[in-house]
């Protein structure tokens, strides 16, 4: 099942809030909420967020944006230990320990 967004500017989600959480509830139809023309948050169904079936609208772009983030992380990393002298965490090990916590806390706050 593919899910179809909606897109909507900052600016205009706040003008038209009322509106926007309406189309969601009774539409079904999350709303992307983009700044910059960026996707920022997701305004979602609380009923589809229950049942976990809510995918990411451009799951190649986000892998990719991701990938260059974690490139640039690494280079920033090499760039520090050079200065300190010292070894530091690899991130991906970082990225999967946040990654549990955020998983455990979302979990929490479902219950």
């Amino acid at each position: 099942m593919t899910t179809r967004y909606a897109y909507i500017n900052t600016k205009a989600a706040k003008q038209e809030f009322s509106r926007v959480v309406n189309q969601v509830f009774y539409g079904k139809q999350p709303v992307i909420v983009t700044s910059r023309g960026k996707p920022k948050v997701a305004i979602v169904n609380l009923d589809v967020l229950e049942q976990g079936i809510v995918t990411s609208p451009e799951p190649q772009a986000r892998t990719q944006n991701r990938l260059q983030l974690l490139q640039k992380a690494d280079r920033l990393r090499e760039h520090i230990k050079k200065r300190a002298g010292k070894s530091l965490t690899d991130p991906v090990v970082m990225l999967h320990e946040a990654r549990q916590e955020r998983d455990a806390q979302i979990q929490h706050n479902l219950r």
